[in-house]
């Protein structure tokens, strides 16, 4: 019964590190898309 509430911790920290590691891709796709919108704009305006 031990071994499985150790496995159960470790695969609770293991979803809890992957949840934040999305949140964090989620952020930086959304500054990505902000940088490709100012370029775009700035290209845009220059011709």
């Amino acid at each position: 019964m031990k071994g499985n509430i150790e496995a159960a911790k470790i695969h609770a920290e293991n979803a809890i590190r992957h949840h934040s590691e999305s949140l964090n891709c989620k952020r930086v796709a959304a500054r990505v898309d902000g940088v490709q919108a100012r370029v775009a704009n700035s290209a845009a305006q220059r011709q």
